[in-house]
């Protein structure tokens, strides 16, 4: 593991914050200003606008405020992370402990539910699903996903011991290779997956390290974009749209996944589902909290207005505010229970792991 967060941190660098590889930002957040009041950008008419205005007319929503500047933190969570790993043993009595909260008992059950997720997800950021042509950026997302409900030890994805439904890493690597995905995404979708799958296996296996992040709105904002891969994800629909990203210098992708992220913890907390998540942006002084990350929200979405690929990033930043309430992903959360995958559905995830 110690060798993969090395190579992490040689990759991403540190963008704007020194020390902070390889949690890379290219743009300081707190710095975002809204446009000019006479900006009348067309690239309103993507996805789902609610301006800082007109968020207080939902009683889901509300007004926001700007946080105080924690994104310099993100330096003593690296220093935190570097020393764990450098003392950490090669395994933990946690290692694939089931974290779905969903009466799960089987890890391919759970890779079959995440396979049906993501499919659901890549509906609304993309609005069709070529099965054929975009296989592998599906089972890239599954393979990012199940991270987040399965406590998988990073150097077992390097090495092939675990495999997503029969495929390893490198199986959707060269699956990726071959859907013509450019070789600089492809480097920067494998260091983005790397990066997830070894901050998610800490965030299980070291509690102390989410204590470093709590009430820290821009930090926390930092941190779980990582978890969440959702810079990796968003570059997948990007190439899946035909367009090649700027890699780790991107800050286009940055904005996307920052959207990604804070739109479903605004809807997942309307749907009464954030308060209590283990990993939850929000606990503590929680009205306080949900005003800051709305401001980091809505100051993302206004510079993703100003972009040649509006209309494939402001969906994919903003779905969130949507595919909450309507996937099963999240109304399982509120029962506890899973909804059973129907027939023609199966078919579907049959044909994409190749049975």
């Amino acid at each position: 593991m110690e060798f993969m967060w090395n190579e992490c941190k040689n990759y991403f660098n540190d963008g704007v914050i020194p020390g902070s590889a390889p949690f890379r930002s290219n743009v300081h957040i707190c710095d975002l200003t809204p446009p000019p009041t006479n900006n009348h950008n067309h690239n309103h008419d993507y996805g789902i606008e609610i301006s800082q205005q007109l968020m207080p007319l939902f009683s889901t929503l509300g007004g926001i405020s700007p946080p105080p500047c924690t994104c310099h933190d993100i330096t003593a969570i690296r220093q935190h992370i570097d020393n764990y790993i450098h003392t950490a043993p090669s395994t933990h009595p946690n290692d694939y402990t089931i974290f779905t909260e969903k009466n799960d008992t089987s890890i391919d059950i759970i890779c079959l539910y995440t396979l049906r997720d993501v499919l659901q997800w890549w509906t609304f950021w993309a609005g069709s699903l070529n099965s054929t042509q975009d296989r592998w950026k599906l089972l890239y997302i599954a393979f990012g996903t199940i991270a987040d409900d399965v406590m998988i030890p990073p150097i077992d994805v390097l090495n092939g011991t675990f495999r997503f439904l029969g495929h390893t890493l490198a199986d959707v690597l060269a699956g990726l290779q071959s859907e013509h995905v450019n070789p600089h995404d492809l480097k920067f979708l494998e260091m983005c997956l790397w990066r997830q799958y070894i901050v998610q296996y800490l965030e299980k296996c070291d509690p102390s390290l989410r204590t470093m992040l709590l009430g820290k709105t821009t930090l926390m904002t930092q941190f779980r974009i990582a978890t969440a891969n959702a810079a990796g994800t968003a570059v997948a629909v990007l190439a899946a749209m035909g367009t090649q990203s700027r890699g780790v210098l991107d800050a286009v992708v940055e904005m996307m996944g920052t959207g990604c992220c804070l739109s479903m913890d605004m809807a997942k907390e309307a749907l009464g589902v954030l308060n209590g998540e283990g990993t939850e942006t929000v606990a503590g002084e929680r009205e306080r909290l949900k005003r800051e990350l709305r401001w980091v929200y809505v100051r993302c979405i206004e510079r993703l207005n100003g972009v040649a690929c509006a209309p494939v990033a402001k969906r994919y930043a903003t779905s969130g505010l949507v595919y909450v309430f309507l996937m099963e992903r999240y109304r399982e959360r509120v029962s506890g229970v899973r909804v059973p995958i129907s027939g023609a559905l199966r078919a579907v995830l049959d044909g994409l792991v190749g049975g």
